[in-house]
């Protein structure tokens, strides 16, 4: 079973337009998109702003924290101030050794899983959590497929 959740950002209005009347991804598909990566270890997907806030967020339900709700959305807001932050924290502090635009995956390994994040847009980060069972290559595969799809239905549009 997967969960999913999804926040408009301001200039969208019903129907999936902008302000200027251009079609749009809708909202509520955002979550399905991002469910597509909700197998073979993959655990949460997420799509946050550079600030680490979720604009949407798909994880397994099978897998839960204590089974309580509010644990649950605590993590999913304490993941994407992770990736957020991981990412920004890189760009910052990189640019003398790597270029910021060379950067096009960060791949940590964590005692109880596995992060991936890239960058979709300048202001738009996606997440992966994993579990220790997946090939790092595999993740790096899987999150960069999401993000191809992503940049190919313009989601870069949507959340300016």
């Amino acid at each position: 079973m997967v969960a999913a959740s999804v926040r408009p950002e301001r200039g969208m209005q019903a129907g999936g337009r902008t302000e200027t009347g251009a079609s749009l991804l809708a909202p509520d598909a955002l979550p399905k998109i991002l469910g597509h990566a909700i197998s073979g270890g993959v655990r949460t997907t997420l799509l946050c702003n550079r600030d680490g806030a979720v604009l949407s967020q798909v994880r397994d339900e099978s897998v839960r924290l204590d089974g309580q709700k509010a644990a649950a959305d605590s993590a999913r807001t304490f993941a994407a101030a992770i990736v957020a932050n991981m990412w920004t924290s890189y760009e910052a502090n990189a640019l003398g050794a790597v270029r910021a635009n060379e950067l096009h995956c960060l791949l940590v390994d964590c005692e109880e899983g596995q992060l991936a994040v890239v960058k979709v847009s300048p202001a738009l980060l996606l997440g992966m959590v994993a579990d220790k069972s997946m090939e790092p290559g595999l993740l790096r595969k899987k999150i960069m497929a999401m993000q191809e799809l992503l940049l190919a239905q313009r989601i870069d549009t949507l959340f300016q």
